[in-house]
C-alpha cells in the first residue's frame, strides 16, 4: 500500500479536497457536472486501468525505450480506435457497448464515485472501475448482478488457464541446459503488436466507463475536446512510469523479461476478446488481469526453478501475492457497493425496500 504521510501525498490530499468541494458547488449545473464527470472519471479509469492493459507493456520498456515513444505509441492507437467508434456510431465513442442511458443531471455523490476511484488509485487498490463507475448510475440492480457474475467467472477461468499454460511453458523452459534471456528484436517487435492490440480491445471493453458522463452521440468539438483531454492524461501516465499502480505488476515474477511480457499481453489479449464477444454486458477487466498473473505465479512457483529459494518459499510467497491483489480488488467491490448505496436510489430500494 502507497504511504500518505509524505509531502507530495499531502499535496495530493488537498487536490483531491478541491475537487470534491468542486464537485459540491458544481453539480448544481448539469452540463458542467457532466463534463467535470468526464475529467474525473477519465483520469481515474486510465491511472487506474493502465495495470492491465499498458503495465506489463510499461514495465517491459521502461528501460529500453524513451518514455515519450511509449506514449506517442499508445495514443496514437487511442485516437484510432476511437474515432472508428465516433464515426461508425453516429458520434457514440464506445462501439455501442454502454449499458446505460444518457443521464440529464449528475448528483454531487455520482461526481463523488471517480474521486473516490482517484483516492484508490493512489493507494494502490486494483479497484475494479466497471463496479465503482456503472454501479452508481444503473437503474436495475440485475445489471450489476450480471457484471459481478461475469467479472468472477473471468478471474476463475483466467487463473485456471493461465495456471495451466504457465505452468506447461515453464516446464518445457526447465528442460532447456541455458535458458538465457531473449533480446531478439523479434520479441520486442511481438511485444509492441500485442501490447497494441490489447490496448484497443481494452478501449472497446472499457471505453463505456469513460462514457458514462459523455453525451451518447458527441458533436465534433466534444470529441476533439474528449481526446486532447485523454491524450493528456495517457502522458501524465507514461511521464509517472505508470504510478502508484504499476507496482502490482512490477512484483511479478520475470515480467521485465520481453519474451513474459509478450506471452502475457497475448494471452490477456485472447482472454479479453474472448469475453468482449460473448456479450456486452461488461466485466470488470481488473479482476479478469489480476487472475492471470495470480494463475501464472503459482504456476511459477510450482514448477520454475529457482536456488535462491526453496519451493516451499516459492509456493508460500505466492499464495501472499494471490491472496494480497485478491483481498484489494475485493475491498475495492465492497467500497462500490457501499457507495452505490449511498448514492443510488435503485440499490436502496432493492436492499432496504
Amino acid at each position: 500500500m502507497y504511504n500518505l504521510s509524505a509531502g507530495s501525498n499531502t499535496y495530493f490530499l488537498l487536490v483531491l479536497v478541491s475537487m470534491t468541494i468542486g464537485a459540491f458547488f458544481i453539480a448544481d449545473y448539469p452540463m458542467y457536472a457532466r463534463w467535470f464527470g468526464v475529467f474525473l472519471s477519465c483520469y481515474g479509469l486510465i491511472s487506474n486501468d493502465s495495470i492491465q492493459t499498458l503495465g506489463v507493456f510499461i514495465t517491459a520498456n521502461v528501460h529500453r525505450t524513451a518514455w515519450w515513444i511509449l506514449w506517442l505509441f499508445i495514443t496514437s492507437l487511442f485516437i484510432l480506435t476511437t474515432s472508428m467508434s465516433w464515426l461508425n456510431y453516429a458520434g457514440n465513442t464506445t462501439y455501442d457497448r454502454i449499458i446505460i442511458e444518457e443521464i440529464d443531471t449528475v448528483s454531487f455523490l455520482q461526481l463523488v464515485a471517480p474521486i473516490a476511484l482517484i483516492f484508490l488509485t493512489r493507494i494502490g487498490l486494483p479497484v475494479s472501475t466497471t463496479f465503482l463507475l456503472l454501479s452508481t448510475f444503473v437503474t436495475d440492480v440485475s445489471t450489476i448482478q450480471s457484471v459481478i457474475v461475469k467479472s468472477a467467472l473471468g478471474y476463475m477461468v483466467a487463473f485456471v488457464l493461465s495456471l495451466v499454460v504457465w505452468g506447461i511453458s515453464f516446464t518445457i523452459k526447465q528442460k532447456k541446459s541455458k535458458p538465457t534471456p531473449s533480446t531478439h528484436h523479434g520479441w520486442f517487435i511481438l511485444q509492441w503488436i500485442s501490447s497494441g492490440f490489447l490496448w484497443s480491445i481494452w478501449l472497446v471493453q472499457d471505453g463505456a466507463n469513460m462514457a458514462i458522463f459523455l453525451p451518447r452521440h458527441m458533436s465534433t468539438a466534444h470529441f476533439i475536446g474528449f481526446l486532447s483531454f485523454v491524450s493528456l492524461l495517457l502522458l501524465l501516465l507514461f511521464y509517472q512510469r505508470g504510478g502508484n499502480i504499476q507496482k502490482i505488476v512490477n512484483t511479478k515474477t520475470g515480467i521485465t523479461d520481453v519474451r513474459a511480457a509478450s506471452f502475457v499481453n497475448t494471452f490477456y489479449l485472447l482472454l479479453l476478446f474472448t469475453f468482449t464477444v460473448y456479450n456486452r454486458i461488461p466485466m470488470s477487466t481488473t479482476w479478469l488481469f489480476i487472475g492471470l498473473l495470480g494463475g501464472r505465479e503459482l504456476a511459477s512457483s510450482l514448477w520454475r526453478i529457482d536456488k535462491k529459494y526453496s519451493k516451499k518459499q516459492r509456493i508460500r510467497k505466492s499464495i501472499y501475492l494471490i491472496g494480497r491483489d485478491l483481498l484489494y480488488a475485493s475491498i475495492g467491490l465492497l467500497l462500490s457497493i457501499s457507495l452505490s448505496l449511498l448514492v443510488n436510489p435503485t440499490f436502496q430500494t432493492y436492499f432496504f425496500g
